[in-house]
């Protein structure tokens, strides 16, 4: 009978040390309570805990997590519908305050970024909703950590995955996108057949140059040049533009009397 006590109390005592002896994982804080109130945190590595009296009520995972935001339309401030649908990446400071500062960290916050994002992009046109994604995210950050400082956590970033606006919209925008790009090209098919009659005036007028430079020493007469202030005339090129034609065969009359 002893030695069937004196077993039992072997194997009681093993079960008891093999119960004070945790062995928290790298990645995991432990919260430890004893008789139903908070005492302690064990950190990763051997712990040593009252078998009797402490139990683990909390395992938290202190590595950077991500939480996934589902699809949700929200109204712009010109009445425009975008469905919209993003990350949150989180990490857990102090697993204390995660677990008895809020009932469910994750729900807590999906819903408030959820809520925010709403709040921020509703005051934002579809244009700047469209454009300003880095703006978004940075002031959904600032919010969203602010808030959640009190649960322990820090949120390290926020994304936008895509910003869909509804398909009678992106096809209107296709269609404005298409016609501005065919203006464009309008525009450009314009310049260049401008640019290509203004090269061929100056070549025109440059075999006449022979002659202009034989009229300018000329002062008498009719034959003569008007200065001009501006270069807008695109047969102005040296400055001088000839009066008319009937000059012009004057002056080249008095050239060949001289002759």
């Amino acid at each position: 009978m002893e030695k069937v006590l004196i077993i039992a109390l072997a194997f009681f005592a093993i079960v008891i040390f093999f119960k004070c002896v945790r062995v928290v994982p790298q990645a995991d804080n432990w919260v430890v309570e004893r008789l139903g109130k908070y005492v302690a945190t064990l950190n990763p590595g051997l712990n040593l805990i009252n078998p009797l009296l402490s139990r683990i009520s909390k395992k938290v995972d202190i590595r950077e997590r991500v939480l996934d935001m589902p699809r949700q339309g929200i109204i712009t401030s010109d009445n425009a519908i975008l469905e919209v649908d993003g990350v949150v990446y989180f990490k857990v400071m102090d697993p204390y305050k995660s677990f008895y500062g809020i009932q469910d960290l994750e729900w807590a916050i999906m819903n408030l970024a959820q809520t925010t994002l709403r709040s921020i992009m509703g005051k934002m046109t579809l244009d700047e909703s469209l454009s300003l994604r880095e703006k978004i995210n940075k002031e959904l950050l600032i919010v969203l950590d602010d808030a959640t400082d009190s649960w322990g956590t820090k949120i390290t970033r926020v994304e936008l995955k895509d910003i869909a606006p509804p398909a009678e919209l992106a096809k209107a925008m296709a269609l404005q996108l298409k016609a501005e790009r065919e203006r464009r090209a309008r525009v450009l098919e314009a310049e260049a057949k401008k640019n290509t009659g203004m090269n061929w005036l100056v070549s025109s007028m440059t075999e006449k140059l022979v002659l202009w430079e034989l009229l300018l020493p000329i002062r008498g007469g009719k034959c003569h040049f008007k200065a001009q202030s501006n270069l807008e005339n695109p047969l102005d090129i040296y400055g001088f533009q000839v009066l008319d034609s009937e000059e012009f065969m004057a002056c080249l009359k008095q050239i060949a009397k001289k002759k």
